[in-house]
């Protein structure tokens, strides 16, 4: 018999709008514009991933779409003040509700892959006891997954999309208006945003000696944020702003 033809993966969703391999921010960027660069940038990271992860033949496009979104984020967390709140908290509203849906369906694809990989140095007598565990949290990812595609196919979904992207699109839109003498360019921003992050991290220093699980998780997570307020801005930064990163 001859056998069926592979099913040619689906067509990577198409952007409408060009990115480069770079935010592309400058030191004479605002820090409006900038945000936007950044925002501009991973939003077609998100939209990239969104086809495979529809598809699902590759759970790497969930983690892609993923990690998108928390650069969305973390982005809007350091220049989302430069936005007028009443036309943009949307944003970084969906983009949580969209970031606990991929994080469901990954979360239980990291714990699946790990729990197989286990599995394999067991004796052959043991592996079964694991079959409930794994159909179980199997179950819970196909309904996870389940949702998250629900939720892409959302008419509210499709219009933050398309908001969004109008608005990383636009030079201008939204952006809160600034006194000419107020600080609002990355040049004149960047350092001391850079040196609060710095001394959010330092500030464990004392309590490492006791940190229980949460503390240290905290600390992860400033840490992040530290690498997030250079990562931004890296090329208006000096060449030692990348290995540091």
């Amino acid at each position: 018999s001859i056998p069926e033809p592979t099913p040619a993966p689906p067509p990577r969703r198409q952007l409408r709008f060009g990115v480069g391999k770079t935010p592309g921010v400058t030191p004479a960027d605002t820090v409006a514009e900038a945000g936007r660069k950044v925002l501009r940038f991973h939003f077609a990271r998100l939209l990239a991933a969104e086809d495979g992860t529809r598809s699902g033949r590759d759970p790497e496009d969930v983690h892609r779409m993923r990690v998108a979104t928390r650069r969305l984020r973390a982005a809007w967390r350091v220049f989302g003040e430069a936005y007028l709140p009443e036309r943009t908290r949307r944003f970084p509203r969906e983009l949580r509700a969209l970031a606990r849906r991929l994080g469901a369906v990954r979360d239980l694809d990291v714990l699946i892959a790990g729990l197989e990989t286990y599995r394999v140095n067991l004796p052959a007598d043991e592996t079964p006891g694991l079959d409930p565990l794994l159909e179980t949290w199997q179950r819970r990812r196909d309904a996870a997954r389940a949702d998250l595609i629900n939720e892409l196919d959302s008419d509210a979904y499709r219009r933050f999309a398309a908001a969004f992207e109008v608005f990383v699109t636009s030079e201008g839109a939204a952006v809160r208006p600034v006194r000419a003498t107020e600080p609002h360019h990355v040049r004149d921003t960047a350092p001391s945003r850079i040196w609060r992050a710095y001394e959010q991290v330092r500030a464990y220093e004392g309590v490492l000696p006791w940190a229980d699980v949460p503390t240290l998780h905290e600390l992860r997570i400033a840490a992040k944020w530290l690498r997030y307020a250079m990562e931004f801005v890296r090329e208006a930064l000096e060449p030692e702003a990348g290995p540091l990163v």
